[in-house]
């Protein structure tokens, strides 16, 4: 894989750095687009300026999958657009809030919603955080808040099961890779023996229930927090636009129910579940090859519209649109999501500049040499966040890092399944939390949260937890051989659960005082 040198890293560093001081995260993402083509085109502005186009952006919108996800999300700007104009959600937060202990269950709450749909990353944000904005906005739970609690479930989750797209996805890989260095082993149980080596994503997962439930936060969050209860601004003064500050108002002689929430919401969730499996070969295959199998796009993009079609019959039904309404309704939702489809869009076309530049292979380069049995797996997870979150891409971190973390531990006697679980969870580390990841992008949009604002307040939190496997991984490099490897996961676990808590605890106290 030819690389450009250090100069690879510009690219994603630029469009990192000038989206956190800026906040234009559009202009900052074209920018960083621009001057990579540049550098590639002999560092001819001009001729860079064709190539931002022609090279990256347009391949990025019209291949396929990328396309897929751009439907599905104007579809889900329809039906969230729907559910809350309709009343619907409305409806459904005041029940909801007569039943929950104030700002920590709603946290909670969502949280297990967030859990509960753990099959894809793409369906989670985008549905958790529209259904329950409003409960967490009655209860004054700021926005960013409600976007890392929907982000921390995402991508997490769903790369833990091996019967999930991410599942699949990691399997394909391991096949080929574990066969090579001649394991005998099946890749669905490497990949299972992998799982409790997942140390960020466990940790992340513990890590945003600890916060909801202690309500221990620090950082931005400490501040955006406590503008929410103090100010009732559910977003900063700066960040407000009227998407993300728009109120709802049901017209008189209208009669929104539950069932105007409940019933849209079961729709999705059975024509999500049922064409993953029609589309995944069930009833000739078991349910788990079947979800594995699945064409999760085609499935997702269906089951939205469908849902969609259904919750704008209810706000015909209950009164609130006629049947044009109705129909302007459905288009302006789509419309509300333009923003984050060219977001997207821009977030795929860097990661095909710093393919182009070989980002990844500069970082190989830089951290082969000096990697031993005992950091191999500490420095390998790092190197993987790393590149992840400069690149905005999981499965390409996947795909460059398995071919070699399986063949480096296999040469010098190291276990295997810390090996794959290190690079799962380095690249979740990226997905969970870069501004340039397609996920990000989702957990702010479903959650009408400043894109901007979502990571630079939930960066603190990621890196708590990644700090934390970090130790556990090097702790597993220290003592596989004499422990052994079972032992060495559970207490690698409780070490980064046990380390993000003292960390989250120490930095809540010092920044309560700072904030006070």
């Amino acid at each position: 894989m030819e690389t450009i040198g250090i100069l690879s890293l510009l690219p994603p560093l630029l469009a990192i750095i000038l989206a956190l001081t800026t906040k234009q995260v559009l202009v900052s993402l074209f920018v960083a687009i621009w001057v990579g083509a540049t550098i590639i085109s002999d560092w001819n502005p001009i001729v860079g300026l064709f190539s931002t186009f022609g090279d990256f952006v347009f391949p990025s919108l019209g291949n396929a999958d990328n396309a897929s996800v751009v439907v599905m999300t104007v579809f889900c700007g329809s039906f969230s657009y729907l559910l809350e104009t309709g009343g619907g959600a409305k409806v459904f937060a005041e029940t909801l809030a007569s039943k929950v202990s104030g700002r920590k269950g709603a946290q909670v709450l969502t949280a297990v919603g967030g859990t509960a749909i753990f099959f894809s990353d793409s369906t989670n944000p985008v549905l958790i955080g529209p259904v329950f904005k409003p409960l967490t906005d009655k209860l004054q739970v700021s926005r960013e808040k409600l976007a890392y609690i929907v982000d921390s479930t995402s991508a997490t989750l769903p790369s833990m099961f091996f019967f999930t797209s991410w599942g699949a996805y990691i399997l394909g890989i391991l096949s080929t890779e574990i066969a090579a260095v001649g394991e005998t082993k099946s890749g669905i149980v490497m990949f299972t023996e992998s799982v409790p080596f997942m140390f960020y994503t466990i940790g992340a997962v513990v890590l945003v229930y600890f916060i909801c439930i202690t309500g221990f936060d620090y950082g931005p969050m400490a501040k955006a927090e406590k503008r929410a209860m103090v100010e009732g601004k559910l977003v900063a003064d700066g960040d407000a636009t009227e998407r993300l500050l728009r109120t709802v108002t049901i017209p008189e002689g209208a009669t929104p129910k539950l069932s105007s929430m409940l019933v849209p919401l079961a729709v999705l969730v059975v024509c999500i579940f049922g064409g993953l499996l029609w589309t995944g070969g069930f009833p000739e295959v078991g349910i788990g090859e079947a979800m594995a199998n699945a064409s999760s796009m085609k499935t997702l993009v269906t089951s939205f519209f469908v849902a969609s079609v259904v919750a704008a019959i209810y706000t015909v039904k209950d009164k609130v649109y006629d049947p044009k309404g109705a129909i302007a309704a459905f288009v302006q939702g789509m419309a509300q999501m333009m923003e984050a489809c060219v977001i997207l869009v821009l977030a795929w076309s860097i990661g095909s500049v710093c393919k182009a530049v070989g980002t990844t292979a500069y970082v190989i380069s830089v951290t082969e040499s000096f990697l031993t049995p005992t950091m191999m797996y500490t420095v390998l997870f790092l190197v993987c966040a790393f590149t992840a979150f400069t690149t905005g891409t999981s499965w390409g971190t996947f795909a460059i890092y398995l071919p070699i973390s399986i063949p480096l531990a296999a040469a010098i006697g190291a276990p295997l399944a810390p090996a794959i679980g290190l690079v799962v969870a380095g690249g979740i580390f990226g997905d969970h939390c870069s501004p340039i990841s397609d996920t990000t992008v989702l957990s702010s949009m479903g959650s009408s949260c400043n894109h901007i604002a979502h990571v630079s307040t939930q960066l603190p939190y990621a890196i708590t937890a990644a700090a934390a496997a970090a130790v556990a991984y090097l702790f597993v490099g220290l003592t596989y051989e004499s422990v052994g490897i079972g032992v060495a996961a559970t207490i690698g676990i409780a070490i980064t659960i046990l380390g993000s808590w003292l960390i989250a605890t120490v930095a809540h106290k010092m920044s309560k005082n700072k904030v006070d």
